[in-house]
């Protein structure tokens, strides 16, 4: 009589339920570089600054000198100022470029001019692109603006990521100057390009089976106080966020089911605020399975119908079946798994029979 050694692995695929873990919610913030080095005269290294029309002593190029004020009594006037109420000021790029924000400043004059009586500012504009000098595309457009205060940026983050050769600020009414010589300015103007999204890089996941737990590990981020650790049970998220303010750049989740593959995103928390998530990176813990070396093993497979199927195979056999089934819970191989079936043949010279992965719910190895 022969003796059985029973060998039961059983597959499962579920979800986790998180609890009790905290969840912090921040927000990614973006940086900028300013495109337009201080100006000393009408052209520097990048562009040349230009505007509808210039008071004398107040060019287009001092609105972006670096200096906010309207004047400064060693250096006399340091902004753009036009006779007319309307007008424009604008810079062109050497070459065609990306601008993602702009800002505009009003600063005090020399003579401590009031500044809640200041009519000169601008109160409508448009902004606007071109690449011919002729077309203008219209990027941003603001009305009734008369909140001006001394050294406050007006900011405007632009929706763009095309790029042109010529920018203006488009001025259709200011704040109601019609008595001055100088009934319209703009102290200072600065472009701004996007940085590239600044987030962790070289996120790895590995499964540590010794310890049940996915380890990850990712470069550290200069200026970083801590990381955030988001997860999802499928590519592209949503994530949950399942720790926060990590000090190290590595932490192990042990909150893991075997044969569930996890997506991981990582997160820096830096003095602006939140980075951007990573690229993702994922893992997934395996059940060991002990394979025979020798004799023979009664497969027994229960699909997703409830239908069990049964096979009688060599170690060998049984051992590659394992590792196919091993491979596609990786995400590699094929779908399938064909068996050569040496019994029942009948008048057939082969017949084989093939077992879809994903119509798996467990299988049974009864070793002989």
């Amino acid at each position: 009589m022969m003796k059985k050694k029973f060998l039961s692995v059983i597959m499962f695929l579920s979800f986790m339920v998180i609890l009790g873990w905290s969840h912090t919610t921040y927000a990614a913030v973006d940086t900028y570089t300013a495109l337009i080095p201080p100006m000393t005269t009408t052209s520097n290294s990048v562009g040349t600054a230009n505007a509808s029309s210039s008071y004398d002593g107040l060019p287009a190029w001092k609105a972006f000198d670096g200096k906010k004020a309207y004047s400064i009594s060693n250096e006399g006037y340091t902004a753009w100022g036009t006779p007319n109420t309307t007008g424009w000021l604008g810079f062109e790029f050497n070459q065609a470029t990306v601008v993602s924000k702009y800002t505009i400043y009003y600063g005090a004059s020399a003579s401590n001019r009031a500044q809640s009586t200041d009519t000169s500012t601008p109160k409508t504009w448009t902004f606007e692109a071109s690449n011919d000098n002729k077309a203008w595309t219209i990027l941003d457009t603001q009305s009734n603006i008369t909140d001006w205060k001394n050294i406050t940026a007006k900011e405007q983050v632009l929706d763009n990521k095309l790029a042109y050769k010529f920018y203006r600020l488009n001025i259709t009414a200011n704040n109601g100057n019609t008595q001055d010589s100088v009934k319209l300015t703009i102290h200072e103007m600065q472009l701004f390009g996007k940085d590239a999204p600044v987030m962790p890089t070289n996120v790895i996941a590995k499964a540590d089976q010794a310890a049940s737990s996915i380890k990850l590990t990712w470069d550290a981020l200069q200026n970083a106080t801590g990381y955030n650790i988001k997860r999802a049970t499928n590519t592209g998220g949503p994530y949950e966020t399942i720790a926060t303010n990590v000090t190290e750049a590595t932490y192990s989740d042990t909150k893991v089911d075997k044969d569930q593959t996890y997506y991981y995103v990582v997160s820096a928390i830096l003095p602006a605020g939140e980075s951007y998530d990573s690229k993702e990176a994922n893992a997934k813990l395996t059940v060991e399975v002990t394979t025979p070396t020798s004799g023979r093993v009664l497969l027994v497979i229960t699909m997703v119908n409830g239908l069990e199927k049964e096979y009688d195979l060599s170690a060998t056999e049984y051992a590659q079946f394992v590792s196919w089934y091993d491979a596609k819970a990786n995400g590699t191989g094929s779908n399938r798994y064909t068996f050569n079936k040496t019994w029942n043949k009948g008048p057939f010279k082969t017949r084989t029979e093939n077992v879809i992965y994903d119509k798996i719910i467990t299988f049974d190895a009864n070793e002989y």
